[in-house]
């Protein structure tokens, strides 16, 4: 395949479409551990490591948060030619 035949390369366009991956899998994760809180009596180990997940999930989304500020630059509205 030539490169012509490419389309062209467009890191923002990579960067989003890869943060809106992972912060689907992040909500998918953290809304099926939560429904597992219930199944555990309080203040048990499983409970607790439950908890711990989910403050780890959340934790996990501050990251990319804060990474999606830090580089406003890929995420911006204006940036939007889709690697076209």
């Amino acid at each position: 395949m030539s490169s012509e035949d490419k389309p062209p390369f467009d890191q923002a366009y990579v960067m989003r479409v890869t943060l809106a991956k992972v912060n689907k899998a992040i909500d998918t994760s953290f809304y099926k551990t939560s429904s597992r809180l219930e199944e555990f009596e309080e203040k048990s180990e499983k409970w607790i490591e439950v908890l711990n997940t989910l403050h780890s999930l959340h934790a996990l989304r501050k990251v990319l948060e804060d990474f999606e500020s830090a580089n406003k630059h890929l995420f911006s509205k204006d940036n939007t030619n889709n690697g076209e």
